[in-house]
Parts: structure tokens; C-alpha cells; sequence
């Protein structure tokens, strides 16, 4: 990873564990997680586990394609094997600084083999290709 030739300098940071950026991008992350947990954990309207998973799987994924593709993200489906060892790798950083005690390690994804980095892709191209904009996550008639 360099910053030079990145696809967006400074979001190189971010997959450096031992920058300040992914320090602050990490403690963000796993502050939404609690969050989300804890109302799922109440019973929260709307509220799911799934939903906490959903949001460290694709943390995990964001760094592990701007580590493997220099931030040209997309390039990162076309090494899926290499993807998975990397987003693996993230994961178990991340559980190495989860308290023993945090219920947050048992929503924490499964280790992500190449055909689950496949199917991510897939998914992304789905999405785009039905031009979903994020208007499915917008509550109806707010503005």
C-alpha cells in the first residue's frame, strides 16, 4: 500500500492499523456496532443482530480491498482469494482488541473464504445494476 498511485490518498490511511485514521475508523465502527447491539439486544423497533454483522463484515471489507487494490476498490473482485486472506487477517485484528466479555465477538462475520468475497461483488454489481441509490434504507415520507 502507498498513498502514491492510490485511488484516494488519504483512505490509505485507514488500512494502516497503526495510523491514527484507522484507529478513528475502527473505534467508530465498533461505537455503531455497540450501539446497534444494544438495541437489538432491547428489542428496538426495526433492531437486528444480523444488522451489527452486516456492519463489521463490511468494514472488514472496505479495509481489506483498499489494502489489496491500493484503494481501486473494484479491482479487489478480481483477487478474491488474496481479498479473503486480507479481510481475514483485519478480522482477527479486530477481535484481538474486542473485550473477552463484548457481545460484539459473537456478531463478529465468519471468516470470509474467495466465494464469499465473490458473492460481495456480485451483490455490489446487482445493486448497481438496478440503480439502487440507498432509497431502500430512506424511511418513507421523511425528508
Amino acid at each position: 500500500m502507498s498513498t502514491e498511485g492510490a485511488g484516494q490518498a488519504d483512505h490509505i490511511m485507514a488500512a494502516f492499523p497503526s495510523s491514527t485514521r484507522h484507529r478513528v475508523y475502527r473505534d467508530i465502527v465498533v461505537g455503531m456496532a455497540a450501539i446497534l447491539e444494544q438495541d437489538a439486544a432491547a428489542g428496538a423497533d426495526g433492531a437486528q443482530a444480523r444488522d451489527v454483522t452486516d456492519l463489521i463484515d463490511c468494514y472488514l471489507m472496505d479495509l481489506a480491498s483498499i489494502a489489496v487494490t491500493n484503494d481501486h476498490r473494484m479491482n479487489a473482485a478480481t483477487e478474491p482469494g488474496y481479498t479473503a486472506k486480507v479481510f481475514n487477517a483485519y478480522k482477527q485484528a479486530l477481535l484481538a482488541r474486542l473485550p473477552a466479555d463484548s457481545p460484539l465477538r459473537a456478531l463478529v462475520p465468519s471468516d470470509k473464504s474467495m466465494f464469499g468475497v465473490i458473492n460481495d461483488f456480485r451483490r455490489i454489481g446487482t445493486y448497481l445494476a438496478i440503480n439502487n441509490r440507498g432509497d431502500s434504507i430512506q424511511q418513507p415520507g421523511l425528508t
